[in-house]
């Protein structure tokens, strides 16, 4: 009789931690990863969270960001899930207090430290200065947290008119231009160094 009580309180112990464990999982997923820079925050992609889920829904489909950032963006940020820090490759979202404001994308650092951005912002918060408040704080936290970065280029196309606003306003610096392979079309990169 004692030994069938005992095994049953194990049992409901392991019960209990499972539970447990299983709780701090899903809390973990919904906010996995949030880095705070000055004002915004960057967080991860999770499917779970409704908000996120909407967000990336309505940033796919937006035409300026399919073709001036990335027709791939939806699977960019998908790419973030579970992602406890920054690194390159993912999209990241981008929030101001429970607004989800824009996004950023790590796409590629070389060897020499040069990390390529790439920023949207979402067709609701344009005209708000969210693009120029995404660069300056993002910039700042990349320079601080990730030595590797000695500088920040973002290629912009020439009828981006917005962004290179923005890239201004950021204190990025123009720095060279090129066509692209067609020809026709003409990408301004701006820089901003350590």
């Amino acid at each position: 009789m004692i030994d069938s009580f005992l095994i049953m309180c194990y049992n409901m112990c392991l019960l209990r931690v499972f539970i447990l464990l299983l709780i701090m999982k899903i809390d973990e997923g919904v906010d996995a990863m949030k880095e705070k820079m000055k004002n915004l925050v960057i967080t991860n992609y999770c499917s779970t969270d409704k908000r996120k889920y909407r967000f990336i829904h309505e940033v796919k489909e937006d035409p300026l960001i399919r073709d001036f950032v990335s027709p791939n963006i939806e699977q960019y940020l998908n790419d973030s899930e579970g992602v406890s820090r920054l690194k390159v490759g993912p999209a990241y979202i981008i929030a101001d207090q429970r607004k989800l404001v824009g996004f950023i994308r790590l796409a590629t650092l070389n060897l020499n430290g040069v990390l390529n951005l790439h920023y949207g912002v979402h067709p609701s918060f344009r005209k708000q200065h969210y693009g120029t408040k995404i660069l300056v704080e993002t910039g700042s936290y990349l320079f601080q947290s990730m030595p590797d970065v000695k500088k920040i280029e973002l290629y912009i196309h020439e009828r981006n008119t917005g962004s290179l606003g923005c890239a201004s306003n950021a204190c990025f610096q123009f720095d060279r231009e090129f066509y692209d392979k067609d020809g026709l079309s003409l990408t301004k990169v701006y820089s901003r160094s350590l």
